[in-house]
């Protein structure tokens, strides 16, 4: 009876204690031009506008309002040189991508990255923030920052990609 009890406790705990899930994922592209010769003294900040984040159109084919979306935040992001060309990125010591809010015009941080790893790479992953973008963007866009500090300067002049993917959640 106990043995049973417990098992009964435990199943409960594990359906209950579940993480949440997002509803869709949304997905996101910016791509800039990093020039050689840069500074490795000061932050370069490469901004553009509307960067589409297809949040409407994936909240219609899902059959969902906005009324059903409780917050949607950075998941995950990678920055990577454009083309697939094997540039070493290890000249990047940190990186910081903001989303600016059209109302305040202050940049909200999204994706960072305070201490890149020494080493070979051809890609940096970011770490994801906190931040609920749902009223940031407006008609499936929004005004991107990237904010870049340089360890040495860049081996040549480049286009980077910085591939993000944003997650839908629902109001519990």
């Amino acid at each position: 009876m106990k043995q049973c009890l417990f098992l009964i406790l435990v199943s409960l705990c594990v359906i209950t204690c579940s993480p949440r899930e997002t509803l869709f994922d949304v997905n996101s592209r910016m791509d800039f031009r990093i020039d050689l010769g840069l500074s490795t003294l000061e932050a370069h900040s490469f901004i553009k506008s509307q960067i589409p984040i297809p949040l409407q159109f994936a909240l219609n084919n899902n059959g969902l309002t906005d009324a059903d979306l409780d917050q949607v935040v950075a998941q995950r992001a990678f920055l990577r040189p454009k083309f697939g060309d094997e540039i070493n990125l290890d000249f990047v010591n940190t990186v910081k991508v903001s989303i600016v809010d059209p109302v305040t015009l202050r940049p909200k941080e999204i994706f960072f990255m305070d201490f890149v790893n020494f080493g070979f790479k051809t890609e940096i992953e970011l770490m994801p923030s906190l931040t609920d973008i749902k009223d940031i963007v407006i008609n499936d866009n929004a005004t991107i920052e990237v904010k870049l500090q340089f360890r040495q300067f860049p081996p040549q002049t480049f286009e980077m990609d910085l591939d993000m993917t944003f997650g839908a959640f629902a109001i519990e």
